[in-house]
């Protein structure tokens, strides 16, 4: 009974049916059990059962009772349930019924956690501000594609549109960042009053000379984003302009995939730098079209520069602008008349790790004959493991093969080698990957390029050198990091970004690729312990709402897509009502509108935050009252419940004052949102470093009470909070003329007691008299002066 407990909680199927009493019966009430508290505690861990509801009314307990019995195939309970004696006539029926319970179950769970990123049409005129002043910064002249024709014209389009452009010029086949970051001053002290920066440098497509796969303008634009950061101009958005990286529908053409790196890490750069980064621009530039073909552009151009700040990603066409929406794929009208289901062999690039074992095994059971896998750390090709032992069963030969899928020759050599044999290569899943993680600042040019081989590299070794006629299916792993961004994966991020829009231009040309962007699936209790940080990406994943996807939903997942023929989704069990708030803390973005439960989660934090200003007011109120000793326990108490619900702890678990933030789990966007909640409680505006600065509890909260409260009294800082809302109160109240002359005569003694002398005007007039004798238009114009606000 232990061995079978042990193998159940590590995932083994047992059917526990021949020992326990058939459900709902007295003796399996008897045998119930309920599951331990914590010790000394009466609180559990464990998830509450709950009633489903359908349509908003509870479910009929009958209703309940049945599935019960179909899922654990109850005969004698279902058979009382539905009144019939015969059990004969239930014997064939109900495993069919239980499988099927379960498949539409798993079907619906895992349809609800694909996504697509659509285009959508921006409808009537959108308003530009003014058109301000911009350093548009430009390839330089070059021989061969350099994209400074291009360029040149869209900075023309700018000029027409009404902005005053100034140019620079950045080649980053001659500039480190060091070099870009001084042609950056120079420009910006040469114009001091510039809006933003529009860097069109992506356009320049000529091959880095010495990054393989990279192009000059996508290492500019990597290298120039650095040195903004570096330089910090005050107020300076930075826009990166693309042209043919994505594509608005299946007959707008994706034709300049590289670009699309540059989407990838404009993703990474919003969430890691949101103050300095404005957005991403693809504009539709026919191919040998002219500065005078882009009159359309100008508006477009200029409104999405100078329109709506929290749409960030644009594509500009001829016919309209369309701005970038992620959605749910919507659920197919009927099911395939057949599942995609694999044949003859599978060729696995990322040949190591539990991942590939999970592929193998799903295309061993979905009915390939062989399973090839290429691991390029191999030292002897072997078909003796425990995988292929396993899987022998099943009458499928599983192969490990030592090659680089990044050696185009190794890879040509393998796949020569399969088809001699008699092995036609029929689905190929592209796993391959290098993942270094850096942030943006930190990532090199070689980190960029190490990235873009073992993705964009393989894939067009797979193109150059596999058979398409012979081809179901190219799936390429790719990773949501490319599609929203993540933090510290620039790199990644860049050369999934770049995949996806490759496979969309294979797949318009009529080859069988697909991709699909992929959350963190779990990872074996071994491959955890072999992956460095793995345990706080973990973490920090079901922090911020992206928990890991089981591996058995994911490949059901992955069978739906090939299964409906889709080119492209996005896998991800996204917990909405924590990932769009913490998504949206730094920086406002309209990507995730298009998800109804994102929609509703950003809703319901916008109502809690209307609430913070009476928040704040009561902590004031509070301390003031309190003796120094007693505002540092409250502001303990404060830090330390905001930490617990940032953690997703119970509100009566009560952290360590003193332990650091980062041993309690407390990092990254967690941080961020520690701090928000900080800032809407306290009525401050607090750093995003927070958390590094006052590294625990009861340093945050000393820090805290050093800023609201001095002993005993408010600072200077709070003291100015208050007398804004004073003003805001004076400007909106409605009260008589004698009203109004009593709050005056309040206000006088309270100004009185400030300066600690009775007010005299220059004149030695009293001043008690002269405001006596004032108008109630000149007492609050006084206010207005001396509060410090413009009348």
């Amino acid at each position: 009974m232990t061995a079978l407990a042990e193998a159940w909680v590590r995932g083994v199927g047992v059917d526990w049916s021949p020992l326990l009493p058939a459900a709902g019966s007295r003796a399996a009430r008897e045998l119930a059990t309920e599951l331990p508290t914590y010790p000394f505690q009466h609180r559990r861990y464990w998830l509450e059962s709950t009633p489903a509801e359908s349509g908003g009314r509870p479910a009929d307990a009958d209703e309940l009772r049945f599935w019960e019995a179909v899922e654990a195939e109850d005969l004698q309970s279902l058979g009382s349930l539905l009144e019939v004696s015969d059990d004969q006539s239930l014997q064939a029926v109900l495993p069919a019924v239980s499988q099927w319970r379960r498949r539409t179950r798993e079907r619906s769970t895992v349809g609800s956690w694909l996504y697509r990123a659509a285009w959508e049409r921006l409808t009537g005129a959108v308003a530009a501000r003014e058109a301000g002043s911009w350093l548009v910064v430009l390839p330089p002249k070059a021989n061969g594609p350099s994209g400074l024709a291009d360029a040149t014209a869209v900075a023309e389009a700018l000029a027409r549109a009404g902005a005053e452009v100034h140019r620079v010029t950045v080649d980053a086949a001659a500039q480190d960042r060091a070099a870009i970051a001084a042609t950056l001053q120079g420009a910006f002290a040469e114009h001091p009053d510039a809006d933003g920066v529009l860097s069109l440098l992506a356009l320049d497509e000529r091959p880095h000379r010495d990054h393989f796969g990279l192009t000059v303008g996508v290492a500019g634009t990597l290298l120039l984003t650095q040195a903004l950061v570096d330089i910090a101009p005050d107020d300076a958005r930075l826009w990166a302009a693309t042209s043919g990286a994505v594509g608005v529908s299946e007959t707008d053409p994706s034709d300049h995939p590289a670009q699309a790196q540059l989407w990838g890490i404009g993703q990474v750069a919003a969430v890691e730098h949101p103050q300095l980064w404005g957005g991403l621009l693809d504009i539709g530039i026919p191919p040998g079209e002219h500065a005078t073909d882009l009159g359309w552009l100008d508006e477009p151009l200029l409104a999405a520069l100078t329109g709506d700040a929290d749409e960030d990603q644009f594509a500009l066409r001829p016919d309209g602008t369309f701005v970038r929406r992620l959605t749910r794929l919507p659920a197919p009208t009927r099911e395939p008349a057949e599942p995609w289901t694999p044949r003859d062999t599978v060729l696995i690039t990322g040949g190591a790790g539990t991942m590939a074992e999970h592929l193998a095994r799903w295309a061993a059971r979905g009915g390939a004959r062989r399973v090839v896998l290429l691991d390029q750390d191999a030292t002897d090709e072997t078909a003796d493991t425990p995988l292929a032992a396993e899987l022998a069963e099943l009458d499928v030969t599983v192969t490990l093969v030592p090659c680089d899928p990044t050696d185009r020759a190794q890879l040509a050599g393998l796949i020569k080698r399969l088809t001699d044999e008699g092995d036609t290569i029929r689905a190929v899943l592209h796993t391959a990957a290098t993942v270094e993680l850096a942030a943006l600042t930190e990532t090199t040019l070689p980190e960029l390029t190490r990235a873009l081989l073992a993705k964009v590299g393989v894939a067009q070794h797979l193109d150059e050198l596999l058979d398409r006629d012979a081809l179901d299916a190219v799936v390429h792993f790719t990773s949501v990091a490319g599609v929203w961004g993540s933090g510290n994966h620039t790199g990644y991020a860049a050369a999934n970004a770049h995949l996806d829009a490759l496979a969309r231009q294979r797949r318009a040309s009529g080859a069988p690729d697909i991709s699909v962007a992929w959350a963190l699936w779990e990872m074996s209790e071994s491959e955890i312990s072999a992956t460095p940080n793995a345990t706080d990406a973990i973490r920090q994943a079901r922090a911020g709402g992206l928990p890991p996807l089981p591996p058995e939903l994911a490949l059901a997942a992955l069978g739906q897509v090939l299964s409906r023929g889709l080119p492209f989704a996005a896998v991800a069990a996204v917990d909405w009502g924590r990932f769009a708030p913490t998504f949206t803390l730094a920086r406002p973005s309209r990507l995730i509108e298009g998800v109804l439960e994102a929609r509703a989660a950003l809703t319901a934090a916008q109502e809690e935050e209307s609430t913070d200003g009476r928040e704040s007011e009561e902590l004031r109120a509070r301390l003031a009252a309190l003796p120094v000793e007693e505002q540092q326990a409250e502001l303990t108490r404060l830090v330390c419940g905001y930490a617990g619900s940032v953690l997703g702890h119970a509100p009566d678990e009560n952290l360590e004052p003193q332990r650091a933030f980062k041993d309690l789990g407390i990092e990254s966007m967690t941080a961020i949102d520690l701090r928000n909640r900080l800032n809407r409680a306290t009525g401050l505006k607090l750093p995003a470093t927070l958390v590094f600065e006052y590294p625990t509890p009861a340093a945050l909260a000393e820090h805290l009470r050093a800023e609201i409260v001095r002993d005993g009294t408010m600072s200077v800082a709070t003291l100015h909070a208050e007398l804004d809302r004073m003003d805001r109160g004076l400007s909106q109240a409605t009260a008589s003329e004698a009203e109004r002359a009593q709050i005056a005569q309040r206000l006088e003694r309270m100004l009185a007691a400030w300066t600690g002398a009775e007010a005299k005007s220059d004149t030695g007039e009293d001043f008690a008299d002269k405001l006596e004798s004032a108008s109630d238009d000149e007492v609050f114009e006084f206010l207005h002066r001396e509060l410090g606000k413009p009348s």
